[in-house]
């Protein structure tokens, strides 16, 4: 049993991985506990607790993943999660970009902001497409 201050955990090695529910339900709680942590280090002023407080959730995310012995995503869930990125990239550009139009006819600065905001989202599908474009995408 590996003790932390005030938190035990479990560690149990039956020989087998996880299966895609129980991977679940560690992601809601790493997430949750990740979520606690930054909210408590916001409010304290604590940037560095943010940081640490991500990358232990990304890290445990990730050990969490390779003991899953059946596949998260098929084929379908690929393609599928590709057209949904597809069509928000496309529609926060569209929106994005009226929303800019407007706030630099209102003289604000937000304008700047937010139209520099959908040129790099840009530039960096641009950029993605083509390194995908010329890679063999497997």
């Amino acid at each position: 049993m590996l003790r932390i201050p005030n938190i035990m955990l479990e560690i149990h090695n039956r020989g087998g991985g996880m299966d895609r529910k129980r991977y679940g339900l560690v992601g809601t709680l790493v997430a949750v506990a990740v979520g606690g942590a930054v909210g408590f280090a916001v409010q304290n002023n604590q940037p560095l607790l943010v940081v640490i407080s991500v990358v232990i959730g990304v890290l445990l995310l990730r050990f969490a993943r390779k003991r899953v012995d059946e596949p998260l995503v098929d084929e379908r869930i690929e393609r599928v999660a590709e057209k949904a990125s597809r069509r928000t990239l496309e529609v926060f550009g569209v929106v994005a970009s009226l929303l800019t139009a407007v706030l630099i006819a209102l003289d604000r600065e937000e304008g700047y902001v937010l139209g520099f905001s959908v040129c790099s989202v840009l530039v960096i599908y641009l950029a993605l497409y083509a390194i995908y474009s010329r890679s063999e995408i497997t």
